[in-house]
């Protein structure tokens, strides 16, 4: 949590959940997340599970599929696996 203190201290953020538009934050299992919002200080202390449990990160995830959906299709990537070889 001090390093995301200190972090957002030099580039001036004072408000990290009004002042960040988007955040990928690296979740290997479902319960990092509410401890990676708190460090992260997007929500206060105690309160990731709400945050998760309300369904506000979700919007996010949906938003980083989308996102990657549309880059693929900008560059001509496939979206669906290539049917295997005989």
């Amino acid at each position: 949590m001090e390093c995301a203190k200190a972090l957002y201290r030099k580039a001036g953020i004072t408000d990290p959940r009004r002042q960040i538009d988007c955040a990928e934050l690296y979740v290997s299992f479902g319960w990092f997340e509410p401890m990676w919002l708190e460090c992260h200080l997007i929500c206060g202390e105690g309160e990731g599970w709400k945050m998760v449990d309300s369904g506000a990160t979700l919007d996010l995830v949906l938003f980083r599929r989308e996102l990657i959906a549309g880059t693929r299709a900008m560059l001509g990537v496939s979206l669906t696996p290539p049917e295997p070889t005989k």
